[in-house]
């Protein structure tokens, strides 16, 4: 079945999970508009996370119950230039990441279980391509399941990573984090940017990110006659 726009598109989140993703999606967008900054979202070590967190100016805080060894929220201060900036980071081996998302919409936002439904927490960097660096720090995102489930078939192509020190956010990761429902033919897409953009500031370096972003994904799509001709098959 073809999914029109409407269900594309990232501005007709249900309304329960909204502010949720609309916060965590701004904390990418504000740097990359404001500076052309592409946020980090895997560090090597929890050190290696710590002073970047104390460089850039923020403070980190635990979560519930968690070890902060094990997951931290990093965030800006009321005063910081980046004010309202927060990501959730756990050790890319630490299984209660679940956990770690619920406790922080739940204190943050005043969220349900039932509320994260359709919500997965998604390592921004999948586990799949960090076997070897199990002790490595990641970014925790809440994405649409309809957006993340489906990306895993693009994750799966990507190469694992066996050495690292800090890795910044991928234009073309960065589409699972922003759209609804992961697009599947060439047309789909177009819809899917045209609906990104509009949320996003149009400056040098937004612009240059979501070409890259269009470009990259564009290579997983099929063409609209391959997929007209599988439905009918």
């Amino acid at each position: 079945m073809n999914h029109g726009v409407e269900e594309l598109a990232f501005a007709l989140l249900e309304q329960r999970y909204a502010e949720l993703i609309a916060a965590y999606v701004l904390n990418i967008a504000m740097p990359l508009e404001d500076w052309g900054l592409r946020i980090p979202v895997l560090f090597g070590s929890r050190e290696l996370l710590l002073d970047w967190a104390l460089d850039a100016g923020f403070r980190w805080q635990r979560i519930g119950n968690a070890r902060p060894t094990s997951a931290m929220l990093i965030k800006a201060d009321h005063d910081h230039q980046m004010s309202g900036y927060e990501q959730i980071w756990v050790r890319t081996g630490f299984g209660g990441y679940k956990h770690a998302l619920r406790s922080v919409a739940q204190s943050r936002f005043a969220m349900s279980i039932d509320d994260l439904e359709n919500v997965d927490a998604d390592h921004v960097v999948n586990r799949a391509r960090l076997q070897t660096i199990r002790d490595s720090w990641v970014c925790l995102f809440p994405v649409v399941d309809r957006a993340n489930r489906p990306f895993g078939n693009i994750e799966k192509q990507l190469p694992s990573i066996a050495a690292v020190e800090r890795m910044e956010l991928e234009p073309l990761i960065a589409l699972k984090l922003f759209c609804n429902r992961m697009p599947k033919t060439a047309s789909q897409l177009e819809q899917v940017m045209e609906d990104i953009k509009g949320k996003i500031l149009p400056t040098e370096h937004s612009n240059a990110f979501l070409t890259e972003m269009r470009k990259l994904a564009s290579t997983y799509m099929r063409t609209d006659e391959a997929a007209a001709r599988s439905e009918v098959l």
